[in-house]
C-alpha cells in the first residue's frame, strides 16, 4: 500500500498549516464509496458532502456551513432522474428530509436560527423508526423514543436541556422491562430505580 498518495482522512488541498479542512469517508460493507464530508477542526460538516448509491452513481451532494445545512439539498435515484426528496435550508431555516439509497427516509425535521428545532425522527436502513427526539434552540428537550431496528420500542424519556429528566425506561428485545427510574434536575438517576 502506498500511503504516500492516500488522502482520505487527511488535511486535504494546502499544507496543514494553512487550511482547517478536514475530509471523511465512509463505505458500504463491499467497500464502495458511501459518502464523503468536508469537515471543520470541531467535526462539523463544513464544506462539500457527498453520498453514493452503492453501485456508484451519484445520490446527494450539499454543502454545509459549521454543521448547518445550506441551500437545496437534493436526493436522487440511481437514474439521477428520479427524485427521492428535495430539503431547501435557506439562512439556517427550513425543513430537512434525507434519505437512503433506496429512496427510504433517513432523517426528517426542522432547522430554525441553524439549529435542529421540534420534533426530529430518524429510520434504520430497512425503514423502521430509529428515534424521535424533540429540540429546543438546538439542544435535546422534550420526549424522546429510540427504537430496535425490528421495530420494538427500545427507551423512552425525556430531555430538558441535553439532560435527561424524568422517568425513563428501556426494554429488551424480548419486550421486558430493562431498567426504569427517574433523572432529577442535572441528569442524575434519583429515586427508585427497577433494574
Amino acid at each position: 500500500v502506498d500511503f504516500a498518495a492516500r488522502t482520505e482522512g487527511c488535511r486535504v488541498g494546502l499544507p496543514p498549516w494553512a487550511t482547517s479542512v478536514l475530509v471523511a469517508y465512509a463505505y458500504y460493507e463491499d467497500g464502495a464509496k458511501w459518502w464523503r464530508r468536508e469537515l471543520d477542526t470541531e467535526g462539523r460538516v463544513d464544506g462539500k458532502e457527498s453520498e453514493w448509491h452503492p453501485s456508484g452513481e451519484s445520490l446527494h451532494e450539499g454543502r454545509w456551513v459549521k454543521g448547518v445545512p445550506v441551500g437545496v439539498h437534493t436526493w436522487l435515484g440511481k437514474d439521477g432522474k428520479q427524485v427521492y426528496g428535495k430539503s431547501t435550508i435557506t439562512d439556517g431555516d427550513g425543513a430537512w428530509r434525507s434519505f437512503f439509497h433506496d429512496g427510504k427516509p433517513r432523517e426528517a425535521g426542522q432547522w430554525a436560527g441553524g439549529v435542529k428545532s421540534g420534533l426530529w425522527t430518524t429510520w434504520f436502513d430497512n425503514g423502521n423508526k430509529s428515534a424521535e427526539e424533540t429540540y429546543l434552540l438546538g439542544m435535546k428537550n422534550g420526549p424522546v423514543k429510540w427504537w430496535f431496528d425490528t421495530g420494538q420500542l427500545k427507551v423512552t424519556g425525556s430531555f430538558n436541556g441535553e439532560q435527561r429528566s424524568g422517568t425513563w425506561t428501556a426494554w429488551w428485545t424480548n419486550g421486558h422491562i430493562a431498567w426504569e427510574g427517574p433523572y432529577g434536575e442535572r441528569g442524575e438517576r434519583t429515586g427508585e430505580w427497577r433494574e
